[in-house]
């Protein structure tokens, strides 16, 4: 899958965020593409709960952009930057995923080949 990275930011209070990135295809070959998930957590009582959540999928080289994101003000939302078109808006409605999700969605995107488009997706409202 490539070379994998997990950090654990550490609490700061009653927060704390997990990041992990994957950088494929890894063994010191050049880097084609960037999963990059970060999860940030309030702590309840006695647990962790998600607050908000950034799952992107980054090929190399840039601007191309796929990610889940959700947190305040926007909710859950997509971005994304087709590499044709980096001008165009890049915030799109969405629904709230989870890590495995997302992990799925960009995971059978590279393997088919395909490269990144905003087809289909819905453009937030101009208020958003």
């Amino acid at each position: 899958m490539g070379d994998v990275a997990v950090t654990d930011e550490g609490r700061r209070g009653r927060s704390r965020k997990l990041r992990l990135t994957i950088d494929s295809p890894g063994y010191g070959l050049p880097t084609q593409v960037v999963f990059d998930y970060s999860e940030w957590y309030d702590r309840a009582g006695g647990l962790w709960r998600l607050e908000r959540y950034a799952y992107e999928l980054r090929p190399e080289p840039p601007p191309a952009r796929r990610a889940h994101h959700a947190h305040r003000p926007l909710g859950p939302h997509q971005h994304c930057v087709d590499p044709r078109r980096p001008g165009a808006p890049h915030h799109f409605e969405d629904f709230e995923v989870a890590l495995d999700q997302a992990h799925d969605e960009f995971r059978a995107l590279i393997a088919a080949g395909a490269s990144i488009t905003c087809a289909g997706l819905r453009p937030l409202r101009p208020s958003e």
